[in-house]
């Protein structure tokens, strides 16, 4: 298992703990969604820098659009636009999340998550990042499995961590595969099919060439019989084919 530095739990540092940060798809959401904000204006009347469209995205989300208070606080909390506004930020996070947004969920678990904020509160995290995984969002998952295996916000719990991972495995997270495998590899003294089970995900995650797991399968591989290690195989060829 990854020791946590210094006995204090970075969210940036350890590697198979870092909570996924839901950004990457951000930009391309906000695009359609601008494309659909603008969709019956005139040419003269589109919006041409991220200053103009906050301000689209200010009057429809005072309206009550969900997706528009969603990509508001992030333009927030990103700073595109504005200068980076926490309050706002959070507050903008919390209306579309209250109306179940499940990536606004997300973010307000972020935030809270942030060990360097000054408004960090890992209960909030952990409440959020659960509505989130309730609402299907694997990455949410993942992050809260994080938190009941290290005791963050939530008490310890690892057969609840292990269900987050696993249903943030499925979805295809190799983070979650990886410290599912750990988890299940730790607990496999008196357990041969939960040895079975940990080499079948850590192999899944050395398919995403996830860090470290090409090492830690090694291990386990060790640990199985020639007849254990065919049936893991033989399961594993399966979902490789899905």
């Amino acid at each position: 298992m990854i020791s946590i530095r210094d006995n204090k739990f970075n969210l940036e540092q350890e590697r198979s703990f870092t909570l996924f940060k839901f950004c990457r798809i951000l930009p391309v959401l906000a695009l359609c969604f601008f494309c659909y904000l603008v969709s019956n204006a005139s040419a003269e009347k589109i919006p041409q820098t991220y200053g103009d469209a906050m301000r689209w995205y200010e009057k429809a989300a005072k309206g009550g659009n969900t997706k528009a208070q969603f990509l508001l606080a992030y333009m927030h909390e990103t700073g595109k636009g504005r200068p980076y506004n926490h309050t706002l930020a959070v507050k903008w996070y919390i209306r579309a999340a209250e109306k179940n947004h499940s990536r606004a969920q997300f973010r307000l678990g972020m935030l809270y998550s942030r060990d360097s904020s000054k408004t960090t509160d890992f209960k909030k995290a952990a409440i959020w990042y659960e509505k989130a995984s309730k609402n299907g969002l694997a990455q949410a998952s993942f992050n809260l499995g994080v938190f009941f295996e290290r005791g963050i916000g939530v008490k310890k719990d690892l057969s609840k961590a292990k269900e987050l991972y696993f249903s943030a495995s499925k979805k295809g997270v190799a983070a979650a595969q990886f410290n599912l495998g750990l988890l299940l590899a730790a607990s496999s003294k008196e357990d041969r099919q939960a040895l079975i089970q940990a080499w079948l995900w850590l192999s899944r995650a050395k398919i995403q060439n996830f860090p470290n797991a090409k090492v830690v399968l090694g291990n386990v591989t060790k640990q199985l019989t020639t007849l254990e290690l065919k049936e893991a195989q033989k399961k594993l060829l399966p979902a490789q084919n899905q």
